[in-house]
């Protein structure tokens, strides 16, 4: 069965044109007549709605069954990328080179596997209570640390930025105390403050 929540997509629409109409805008002032990054973009829109719609058909209890997998390949796609078969594009070793170039950055799919995670754990509250348990809490928090530490040693600030985002946004959904938020904030600053100095 087809699982659409309205007001995501709509949500989700809005951004899509906005942010082709700022490609379109951005990039004909210096580059007149080229369409070429209008057209990439909105072939990673359709592939992106695409996606989606296949997500939407797909049982959240099977993705709930291979959140932990996704995850572990995710992990293991960063341990690749800090190995001589990682690649630097744009001063950052993130990427994974396929040939034919094609190229890969695990980073992405650790974004995704880590909600996957995340959502898993959140879901399931603590006996006579709404709230995820404590041990849940702390596991989640361990794995986002963990995609921190990885994407900080590429060095990337802003993936390491979105991803604490991401679990804040888990935790604050799930109604988790705010002394797992403080925590939260030190699985952030600790990996990204010993990371930071290799970026100079």
């Amino acid at each position: 069965m087809w699982r659409m929540d309205a007001v995501l997509l709509v949500a989700v629409l809005a951004l899509t044109v906005i942010g082709t109409l700022l490609v379109w805008s951005s990039t004909r002032t210096w580059a007149p007549g080229s369409t070429g990054l209008v057209k990439k973009h909105v072939l990673n829109v359709a592939i992106g709605l695409t996606l989606y719609s296949v997500v939407s058909m797909v049982d959240h209890r099977l993705l709930r069954a291979y959140a932990p997998l996704a995850y572990a390949v995710s992990i293991a796609g960063l341990v690749v990328v800090i190995t001589p078969l990682g690649s630097t594009v744009n001063g950052s070793h993130s990427w994974v080179m396929l040939g034919a170039g094609f190229a890969v950055q695990p980073s992405e799919f650790a974004k995704l596997g880590l909600v996957l995670l995340m959502a898993m754990l959140m879901a399931q509250p603590a006996e006579g209570g709404d709230r995820p348990r404590g041990l849940d809490v702390t596991l989640g928090l361990a794995a986002s640390a963990v995609v921190i530490g990885l994407v900080m040693l590429q060095p990337d600030l802003g993936t390491a930025m979105v991803v604490g985002v991401i679990t804040a946004s888990a935790l604050v959904v799930a109604g988790v105390r705010k002394r797992w938020l403080a925590a939260l904030g030190l699985a952030v600053i600790t990996p990204t403050t010993m990371a930071v100095p290799r970026s100079g």
